[in-house]
Formats: structure tokens, C-alpha cells, sequence
């Protein structure tokens, strides 16, 4: 049994977590009502927004920006949630805003270094310093910030093809490895296929024990490695995420468990984007049928809660097309209790240049307001404990960015262009918040800004 501490979140961040045990959704439950009193949130500005009175679910986003002059361009940061405002007369330095409850903390971000994890009950040794420099970078924005974590880590590639990127030290600085295992690696195949099982494990009770987070993603998107590697490599995978959940709960130093999450990408689920050998007739929601098996296999690991990813400009090019009900189809489907560990929808049209200039999304601040609308009812009709837009503000100017051919800035284009086939997807990461870089907010924002205390 869990008990309720009559503590405010803001009080509660303070100590690094909000508190909980495997059954904490009713704690998170009774923190965000007293984070937000007894007045409901401030009503919203269309006719079909949401505004739960009491709601479960607590608002976050991942602490990142992008340098495109980086070596690895997405760095942990929390400039992506800090809103300038303007300064009083009194006060000639600006103050900041971070309008969210909890961040994401990207641990993710920074590989794994797997071999360090290699001995007897996994164990962390040698880990390598740099490594472990930016280990500890994120525990000082974590207490810059102030909030409560949900960390997110995963097994997976950030091309969701291979085991996550092996960190080690190269004269002093860190080097991610993502080619350390073959591409679509399987453990079925492998003569020792619980070796990397159980270095992931012992990898993620070393975090969770050391970050004290309130919530933690042991995988993201993870169905994306059956659409890519198959059904025997997915399963084999999700095996990663069951020992990682039976250390953890295992552990003795963790005095208060975290809410066990792992994630499915929605649109995959749907069929999109199509590919040669799914889906090829009916409709999405008939896809889903078929795919849903891919929701029980990652359940069964004893993950908590079933999380939700959905970035729908890859199902809908037009994105006035959404469904009312693309979220709440996969939460139905799904045993477990579900939550929302990443969206994102740019409030621009975005082309690509192919030869000339055709449109990629289209895409308003309407549009995206009506999806956080629907992410909004959603969580608050199932309960969740978690709702994450992945960035609150733009990673890069927009006017750049949604500029066809690129535009404004030499070195973000150049840097563009020198991703090839991945450019347009990562434009449209770009531009995805909730306000523009410079912090001019788009009316989902004031929904956002609505609903926290």
C-alpha cells in the first residue's frame, strides 16, 4: 500500500519526486488536485477544449534544445520550456517561466555505456567520465528546474533499428556508438541473448535509483522496432523493458517506486506511414486491429502504465484531418492503464524541396490547439497520471525552417540539407511547440497555461 503525503507538488519537487509505488496513480492523482486547488482551470478558448476540474494528469515536456552546430545537435537544456516575459519597471532583468508541473529528463540522450554494466548483478563499473559528466549536467538542470522527473530511457536506437548507442570515453570526450550492434539486432539469435537484456536492466535500476524520478520511460516508441526488425526482434526487445521492470521493483534503495512506463507509437499502430506488406486495404482503425497484438506484448513486460506517442503529421499531411478519436482507439485497445509520453503538431505549414516546392504539412495554430484539445479529454477521461507536448517552444526559428528553400540562417540550413533523407522529418520536430523560439505563444499554449496552478 501507498500512502498520500497532503503535500504541494512545488513542495514535492523540492525533493526531487512526487512520490509513489507501483500503484501511484491515485497519489499523482491527489497531488495534481492540490497543486491546483479548488478552483478549476481557466476556461479555454474554442467551444470544444477541455478543462478537467480535479484532473489526474500531470503536464510535462522534454528539457532539450537543438544546436545544429553540435556534433550531437539535441542537447539536454531547459531552454525549450523557459518563456521570457516581459520585465516590470522595478525589475530591469526578464523573469523566466517554466510552465509545466514536471520535466522529461532526456537521459536517453546521451547512449548507454553498456560494457560498464557487464558484471555480476549488473552492477555499475568504470563508468566513463564523460559519460558521467553529462550524468551529472542533468542533475544540476534538474535542480535548477526545480520539478519533478520523469526520466525517459530506452533500450532503442534513436532510429528505433538497433540497440541504443554504446557511450564510452575517446581521449576525454564522450562518443556514442551507434553502430556497436548490427542493424535490426534480435536476442532470439544471439548465443547469450539475456547478456545486453540484463545490462540494460542493471542500467536502468542504476538510473532510476540514482535520478529518484516520480515516473520513468524504459522504452519509447518501441513497436517501431517490429515495423522495422520484425516480430521475433520486438518481442526479444521487450524483454529489455520486463528485466529492467523486475530490478527495479526488486531494489532496495528506492524507498518510494515510480510509475513504470513504456511507450507505443500511435500512428505505426494505424498503419502509418504505409508500408509494403501491412495494411494494404481497409481502414486505420482496421490496422489497428491487426496491430494490436504489438500493445499486449509490450503489456506483458509489467510495465504500469502503457504510454502513448503520437506526432500525427506522419498519418495526415493535412492536419485538419485528424480523428477526433486517434488517441482514445489505441487507449481503449490497451490493458493497462494508459498515459500520453510525447506529442507534438507544428502550428505551420511546412514544404519540401523535391525538385520544387510541394507541400509536406499543413498545419495552424487551430489544428494543433484542436490535437492538444483531444490529448486533453483523453487523458482526462482515462485518468492518466501523464501528459507530455514534447517541446513547449520551437527547437529553431520557424521562419527559417518553414522557409522553402531554407532560409535565414547559413548554418541551420547547411545543416539541414546534410541530413538527407531525414531533413523534413526533423524539420517538422523543429517547429513543434507550443510557442515560437523567441517565446511568442500560440493559442494551445493558453490551454496549457489554463490548465496548471
Amino acid at each position: 500500500m501507498f500512502s498520500v503525503r497532503s503535500t504541494s507538488m512545488r513542495q514535492s519537487a523540492a525533493r526531487g519526486g512526487l512520490g509513489g509505488s507501483r500503484g501511484a496513480a491515485a497519489a499523482l492523482a491527489f497531488l495534481a488536485l492540490a497543486a491546483c486547488g479548488d478552483d478549476p482551470p481557466a476556461a479555454t478558448d474554442t467551444q470544444n477544449d477541455t478543462t478537467p476540474n480535479g484532473r489526474t494528469f500531470v503536464l510535462a515536456a522534454r528539457a532539450e534544445a537543438y544546436d545544429a552546430r553540435a556534433q550531437r545537435p539535441f542537447v539536454a537544456s531547459l531552454a525549450s520550456m523557459t518563456f521570457p516575459e516581459a520585465a516590470a519597471d522595478v525589475a530591469p532583468q526578464p523573469t523566466v517561466d517554466r510552465p509545466v508541473e514536471a520535466i522529461v529528463v532526456p537521459l536517453d540522450l546521451i547512449g548507454i555505456p553498456w560494457s560498464s554494466f557487464a558484471g555480476p548483478a549488473n552492477q555499475p563499473v568504470d563508468l566513463p567520465g564523460p559519460w558521467l559528466a553529462e550524468v551529472e549536467a542533468l542533475e544540476a538542470l534538474i535542480a535548477e528546474a526545480g520539478k519533478p522527473v520523469v526520466l525517459a530511457i530506452s533500450p532503442l536506437a534513436a532510429e528505433f533499428d538497433t540497440l541504443a548507442a554504446e557511450a564510452r570515453d575517446a581521449n576525454g570526450q564522450l562518443v556514442l556508438n551507434t553502430a556497436w550492434q548490427p542493424y535490426c539486432y534480435d536476442p532470439s539469435t544471439d548465443g547469450n541473448p539475456t547478456k545486453y537484456r540484463d545490462q540494460f536492466a542493471g542500467f536502468a535500476r542504476w538510473a532510476v535509483e540514482r535520478f529518484r524520478p516520480s515516473m520513468v520511460l524504459l522504452g519509447q516508441r518501441m513497436n517501431l522496432y517490429e515495423t522495422t526488425c520484425g516480430a521475433s526482434a520486438y518481442s526479444a526487445i521487450t524483454g529489455f523493458v520486463a528485466e529492467a521492470v523486475k530490478r527495479i521493483d526488486a531494489s532496495e534503495t528506492l524507498t518510494e517506486k515510480p510509475l513504470l512506463l513504456a511507450s507505443v507509437d500511435v500512428e505505426d499502430l494505424y498503419g502509418f506511414p504505409a508500408k509494403a506488406g501491412r495494411c494494404q486495404t481497409g481502414t486505420p482503425a482496421d490496422c489497428l486491429g491487426t496491430r494490436k497484438s504489438l500493445v499486449a506484448t509490450l503489456e506483458a513486460s509489467g510495465i504500469t502504465h502503457l504510454a502513448l506517442e503520437s506526432y500525427p503529421h506522419r498519418a495526415f499531411p493535412d492536419a485538419t484531418q485528424i480523428p477526433a478519436d486517434w488517441l482514445s482507439r489505441v487507449a481503449t485497445v490497451a490493458a493497462k492503464p494508459t498515459a500520453i509520453a510525447g506529442l507534438g503538431l507544428p502550428a505551420v505549414d511546412l514544404d519540401t524541396a523535391k525538385g520544387v516546392c510541394t507541400r509536406l504539412v499543413a498545419s495552424t495554430a487551430s489544428t494543433q490547439r484542436a490535437f492538444l484539445d483531444q490529448a486533453i479529454a483523453i487523458a482526462d477521461q482515462k485518468d492518466m497520471p501523464l501528459l507530455v507536448w514534447r517541446t513547449l517552444l520551437d527547437l529553431a526559428p520557424s521562419e527559417t525552417v518553414a522557409a522553402c528553400p531554407c532560409a535565414g540562417d547559413a548554418t541551420l540550413c547547411t545543416h539541414l540539407d546534410q541530413l538527407g533523407a531525414k531533413r523534413d522529418e526533423r524539420r517538422v520536430q523543429l517547429v513543434a511547440g507550443l510557442a515560437s523560439k523567441d517565446g511568442v505563444a500560440r493559442s494551445a499554449l493558453a490551454i496549457w497555461r489554463g490548465l496548471l496552478p
